[in-house]
């Protein structure tokens, strides 16, 4: 219920619908001007004067000069907001308790479901389509004026036909199956209309492979060892991935040429992926094996996301052929460090001296691609700098290290 001039009232002739700080819901506090207003309390202090002229509708000097943003000062300032400040702003307007004629037209309506804000329309109608079977919404909506909201009015409830839809069962077909993954894979690379209220099963607000796993432990009733970390290894041609345990989803965004032609890997429950020009978007369910990926061009990793069972887990990159840094360095006697490798191969790391001679082999044989640790001890030779050179078939790195006794 509130006041309009549509229907002649106003606070004084209806006090018990109009009027008064007693009004004012949470978040919102009273005008200074005591014209009865309603004001965002997130307005105070926000970096833009609510002054006395109330430039923008409200005055908040009686809150200790607005949050010290009108410094007291009797106009508003800083009127040429910024995009972000408008945005916030708009989120949040001022409620009118009193609309008279003389105020501003109204420019729309803000429809609310169940309490909270759905959309914006200027238009008396609205369609609402995201919702579920057999399932009560209620709807209220507040005319929007430049500056001004109304109070919302009442609320109207309708009850939808048909039985409520289990949470993972996003194709609506009363089971939730592969069919369901294969649905939602399509909603998260926007190939199919997303459907969050069915979708988004850890109600982050998104919807991302960390809901795919959530329906893959539905379907299979998941009690496989997860595992605690995993290693991504990007060569020339493609992407492996390496783990410790069950992998229950794998979601990236990656940069290529435009003609770039990429080949998932047909060992997972499902594979799908959305290209754009140079760039794709991939989403992997439970692969069994560690190739993701096969491509014919270069490629640069953007985004990537790796879940388990539970969630989300620890994830190494690995995307060269390459020689940590020797720790500690300068040493005496020993010293450690680690190779990166994104292919399994054979690998030979030995040591040089100044004069280009090996004076030791540290490792002569097959490596699998991941992150292996190595230590030296130069005990037996004098003080110098010598050099620690790897190789493989593909790829040689080098660091200089310094044995000082």
């Amino acid at each position: 219920d509130y006041c309009d001039y549509y229907s002649g009232e106003d606070q004084f002739s209806c006090p018990d619908d109009c009027g008064g700080n007693e009004e004012c819901g949470a978040g919102y506090v009273e005008d200074c001007s005591g014209d009865g207003d309603c004001c965002s309390e997130s307005w105070i202090g926000d970096g833009v004067g609510d002054c006395e002229d109330q430039a923008f509708g409200c005055d908040l000097t009686c809150y200790d000069n607005d949050g010290g943003d009108c410094e007291g000062l009797l106009s508003s300032h800083n009127n040429e907001l910024t995009y972000q400040q408008r945005e916030l702003r708009a989120q949040n307007p001022p409620v009118l308790v009193s609309l008279q004629s003389s105020r501003e037209e109204v420019t729309g309506y803000n429809v609310f479901k169940d309490g909270e804000f759905l959309t914006f329309t200027t238009s008396t109608a609205h369609l609402d389509e995201n919702v579920l079977g057999g399932s009560t919404y209620c709807y209220t909506v507040s005319a929007l004026y430049e500056t001004y909201q109304s109070y919302q009015s009442s609320e109207a409830c309708e009850t939808t036909e048909g039985t409520p839809f289990q949470m993972g069962d996003v194709n609506m077909d009363d089971t939730i199956n592969v069919l369901d993954i294969i649905v939602l894979v399509n909603m998260i690379l926007n190939l199919q209309e997303p459907n969050y209220q069915l979708g988004d099963l850890n109600n982050d607000g998104a919807l991302n492979v960390l809901d795919i796993i959530l329906i893959v432990n539905i379907i299979l009733d998941v009690r496989a060892d997860d595992a605690s970390e995993a290693q991504l290894l990007k060569s020339p041609h493609g992407l492996n991935l390496k783990s410790n345990g069950f992998i229950g989803g794998v979601e990236l965004k990656i940069k290529h040429e435009d003609d770039a032609q990429i080949q998932l890997t047909d060992d997972a429950i499902f594979a799908n992926l959305k290209t754009d020009g140079n760039s794709s978007h991939i989403i992997i369910v439970s692969p069994k094996s560690d190739a993701l990926f096969t491509i014919d061009s270069d490629f640069e990793i953007m985004d990537v996301l790796v879940a388990n069972s539970n969630g989300e887990i620890q994830l190494n990159t690995i995307t060269e052929f390459k020689l940590s840094q020797a720790y500690p360095n300068p040493f005496n006697p020993s010293t450690q460090f680690s190779l990166a490798l994104p292919e399994d191969g054979h690998v030979n790391i030995s040591v040089y001296n100044m004069l280009g001679q090996k004076v030791d082999v540290i490792h002569d044989t097959h490596l699998n691609a991941g992150k292996h640790q190595f230590s030296w001890d130069a005990n037996d030779l004098a003080s110098g700098i010598y050099m620690i050179t790897s190789n493989s078939q593909k790829f040689t790195s080098s660091q200089k290290i310094m044995l000082l006794k």
